[in-house]
């Protein structure tokens, strides 16, 4: 069975890099929305999932606002 992985991220990119190692495996798809507030996009690496960032899309996400709905949104568009 394949699984979606949809996450919102906004740095700790050595952490994201564990989790998205944790999670690697080829039924997997993971796509990843960092926060447009970040200037730095992570390198991350895997060796059997299917990895996508989201890029044009990105929002500016502020703790506990509308703008978390609207980066999962556009996460879920782009997955």
């Amino acid at each position: 069975m394949k699984h979606a992985y949809l996450i919102l991220a906004h740095g700790s990119y050595a952490l994201l890099q564990r989790f998205v190692s944790a999670i690697d495996d080829e039924r997997n798809d993971i796509f990843i929305h960092i926060d447009r507030k970040q200037t730095e996009l992570p390198h991350l690496q895997v060796r059997h999932s299917r990895l996508f960032l989201l890029d044009r899309e990105r929002v500016s996400v502020f703790w506990g606002d509308v703008s978390v709905v609207a980066a999962e949104f556009a996460l879920i568009n782009f997955a």
